[in-house]
Parts: C-alpha cells; sequence; structure tokens
C-alpha cells in the first residue's frame, strides 16, 4: 500500500536505507540532501519502505505542486530489489490524486508510462564514465582534443581535493555567465558545506601560480562521483584546466568500480567535451503534468 508521507512522519533511516540498497541510488535522494536542497520535502513510500519516491513539494496560491530543485539531477521512484518499472505506476496514480502540476525529474531505471496521458515524458541525456580499468586503459580512450586540451594544462598545479569551498564560490560568482542574487550564492555554499559534512564531497581545482583558476565540486556517494559544480575563469578555459582536473580525478579513481557521472547534458558542445573523456550517453526522463485551472495554467507552461 503506498503512503503520502509528510516531511515530518518520514522514517529518515529507513528511506535512506531504501536508497542505498537501490541499484538506482542517486546520492541526490538521501533524506539529509533533500533537506539541503528541498526543505520541507514529502515523500510516498510503502509500509514498509521498499520502495520511495521523494517529493519537493511547495504551495503557490493555496495549491500544493511538486518542483524539480536545484543540484538533484534525478529523483523519481527508488526500489529496494530494483523493481522501478513495476511501482511507477501505482505511484504516478497518487500523484495524479494529490497534484494539479508536477515538474520532477525521473532516474534512469524509471521509464515513460502510457497508460498516464497527463503526463508528458522528455528524454534527456546524462553522461557516465565506468571507472573499472586502470588510468592508462581509461586514458586510451580520450578524444584527439581532451588530449590537446590535457597538454595545454601541463603546465598548471592540480589537486585532486582540498580546494576551501569559499575558493571555489568566489571563482564560481566571478565567471558565472548569467550572474545570480547573493542569495542564491549562499544558498549553494550551504548545500556543499553539508555534502563536504556528511564526507560526501570535495572540491579539485587547478592553479596558475597562486591563482585558482577552475574547480569542481564532487559529491559522491555507493562508488557514483558526481561532477556537481564545475567552473571556470577565462584563462582556466584557455589552458584546457578542467580537462587536467578532470584527468586527474579519472586517474585517482582508476580501477574502483566506480562511476564518475558528469550529469548530462543536451548541449551539444558540452556533450561533445563528456565524451571527449570515453563517457557513455544514458537516459533519465523529465516528467510534468498541468492541470491547474484558468487562469494558473499558463504560469507554468
Amino acid at each position: 500500500m503506498i503512503r503520502l508521507l509528510a516531511n515530518t512522519d518520514i522514517n529518515r533511516e529507513k528511506w535512506d536505507a531504501c536508497i542505498a540498497a537501490s541499484p538506482s541510488c542517486r546520492i541526490y535522494a538521501l533524506s539529509w540532501y533533500l533537506d539541503a536542497v528541498a526543505p520541507g520535502w514529502n515523500g510516498l513510500a510503502d509500509e514498509h519502505h521498499q520502495f520511495v519516491m521523494p517529493l519537493p513539494e511547495r504551495k503557490k496560491y493555496g495549491l500544493p505542486y511538486v518542483f524539480q530543485p536545484l543540484y538533484a539531477q534525478q529523483l523519481g521512484v527508488f526500489a529496494r530489489h530494483g523493481n522501478e518499472p513495476e511501482v511507477l505506476p501505482d505511484c504516478l496514480a497518487e500523484l495524479q490524486k494529490r497534484y494539479r502540476y508536477i515538474h520532477t525529474q525521473l532516474n534512469a531505471s524509471n521509464t515513460p508510462v502510457a497508460a498516464f496521458p497527463a503526463f508528458s515524458f522528455t528524454p534527456r541525456s546524462n553522461y557516465e564514465l565506468k571507472l573499472n580499468a586502470n588510468a592508462d586503459k581509461l586514458k586510451e580512450a580520450f578524444h584527439g582534443n581532451t588530449i590537446r586540451n590535457l597538454k595545454k594544462s601541463q603546465e598548471l598545479r592540480i589537486i585532486t581535493s582540498g580546494v576551501p569551498l569559499k575558493e571555489l564560490m568566489l571563482l564560481k560568482a566571478a565567471n558565472d555567465k548569467v550572474k545570480k542574487k547573493p542569495a542564491h550564492y549562499d544558498r549553494l555554499f550551504r548545500i556543499l558545506s553539508l555534502i563536504y559534512e556528511k564526507d560526501s564531497g570535495f572540491a579539485a581545482g587547478a592553479y596558475s601560480g597562486d591563482s585558482l583558476i577552475a574547480a569542481a565540486f564532487i559529491a559522491h556517494f555507493n562508488k557514483r562521483l558526481y561532477y556537481l559544480i564545475p567552473v571556470s575563469s577565462a584563462r582556466g578555459m584557455e589552458k584546457g584546466a578542467m580537462t587536467g582536473i578532470l584527468s586527474e580525478l579519472i586517474g585517482h579513481y582508476a580501477g574502483t568500480d566506480s562511476v564518475l557521472d558528469f550529469e548530462g547534458s543536451d548541449i551539444p558542445g558540452i556533450a561533445r567535451f563528456f565524451e571527449g573523456f570515453g563517457a557513455e550517453r544514458t537516459r533519465y526522463t523529465s516528467l510534468k503534468m498541468n492541470r491547474l485551472p484558468l487562469p494558473f495554467k499558463w504560469l507554468k507552461k
């Protein structure tokens, strides 16, 4: 039996145990991670937490709706025994009863369900690199442009962990193409700090002299590394700094049976960058439903 659980009624120990046991496990669905990116989230679960589904919820004009939080690429249904496709239809039926508007991104094991015409399912691209081979074997798969950028980065000092979060945040704020409000960067800093405090993340970086010119915050859980926050200055891009950082990380984790999750993308240039390391495309699904009454419906198109 599926139950809708309010945030305060969720057994977090059982919830996190279900996420960790699922073959589709993602750090985004852990209770503490959801607390950071979607405070007050609710969830669906069966009585014994054999499966769960996070529901980041807000209200507007008195109507509850499910939204897709930043820094949580894949949510959806997670099941201990890998039977997500069997469970998903029942969860979708529950969502239709509760909400008028939903936008969430399902994980790779949650396949579209044709029996629910109220929902639209849009495929999204992700790129993943299995790190089960040795470093030399993995780097044999690098594309020509990746190798050229790697040569440019040779003069840089690259460290695979230990970059201070404040340095990363200053670099990001200074180099974001679309500038955000200070509150956005404050919130991101709190999220990254929590991941770090949970021993589930670190920041790698590339220095030119004493100057940080590129950095990447990497989250990790259950042998999956997430390329969560990358940032480069103009000089970092000129020197192929991010290629150098990723090459060092690949070498460091080679042979560990980990997976480097690049978190996207459907943008061709970014996709080519990830493919340049030998990463393979995988798919996940964006789920939407809009049954808002007029005149609110057009606001969420």
